[in-house]
């Protein structure tokens, strides 16, 4: 699960990336370019983010980016590598930054002070950033990041349904929103919001379009493929079937609730547990 949350994060902000760390850390940014170094060390290290960037000094510097969904006791030593081999490799100023999102109270250490070493990065614990820095951007990706910031004295649900009519706005086509919905009932859970999430689903009468699924389209090629020798007729509605069950299979396998495959398959719960081959 934490796996999918990392994936989530890294691949919507990698296309927001300028505006995030402005919303977040105050950055501002002239030009950047995301690069992914190769660490000679026996000490195999994959950075989240690694941006070559010119800052409004129009000086050269690194930003070293790590997301963080857990507290992580060797964050501190990690970091501190990081920052050794970085330095080694494009000799100039290294800015780091580890952001939170995780449930649990924020604990990690971000200061090492030594006889002769002084070192530290930045946390930015997303519980202490407002929504407002991401609900009313044009971007629904920087949007769907209010559901892990601080609601400040609003509601979940009024901040839920507020991120629901926006990407719904914002996203003018069905599968970007089928996307954004998914990933906001995965993101979630962060912030044990999946049940609100939901039921405003629910309550907003939002229809999520699986038609419009690459692998609801190759079930229905599948299936017509099967069904041939019963007619092209049973072949598409044994094909439409196929195609239904292989997204609830997947969303499964990725760890969506059985509410959530549901609302979007449609499936009864019953039906679910017999193709999910899940035990009552």
């Amino acid at each position: 699960m934490v796996q999918q949350y990392d994936m989530i994060i890294k691949e919507n902000i990698q296309d927001i990336l300028l505006d995030f760390l402005k919303e977040t850390a105050g950055l501002q940014i002239l030009e950047y370019e995301i690069v992914y170094p190769e660490f000679h060390s026996t000490i195999k290290r994959i950075a989240d983010f690694v941006v070559k960037a010119k800052n409004n000094s129009n000086e050269r510097e690194i930003i070293h980016i790590e997301f963080q969904t857990s507290n992580d006791d060797s964050m501190l030593s990690r970091m501190l590598i990081y920052y050794s081999l970085l330095f080694e490799i494009f000799n100039v100023p290294v800015r780091q930054f580890v952001f939170y999102f995780g449930k649990a109270k924020l604990k990690m250490d971000n200061e090492l002070v030594h006889t002769d070493l002084n070192y530290n990065y930045k946390i930015i614990n997303f519980h202490s950033v407002s929504y407002k820095n991401f609900l009313y951007s044009e971007n629904p990706k920087m949007v769907l990041l209010s559901i892990l910031s601080d609601f400040e004295d609003k509601d979940a649900g009024w901040i839920i349904e507020e991120i629901l009519l926006r990407i719904k706005n914002l996203d003018k086509n069905p599968v970007d929103f089928n996307r954004h919905f998914i990933q906001l009932d995965y993101l979630s859970v962060l912030r044990n919001l999946q049940k609100t999430v939901i039921q405003k689903q629910k309550d907003m009468a939002l229809v999520l379009d699986i038609k419009k699924d690459l692998r609801f389209k190759e079930g229905i090629d599948e299936g017509i493929e099967i069904g041939t020798e019963k007619g092209i007729e049973k072949g598409i509605e044994k094909g439409i079937e196929k195609g239904i069950e292989k997204v609830a299979r997947n969303m499964y396998a990725k760890g969506y609730s059985l509410e959530l495959i549901n609302e979007v398959t449609k499936f009864s719960i019953e039906h679910l547990k017999k193709i999910l081959n899940i035990n009552s």
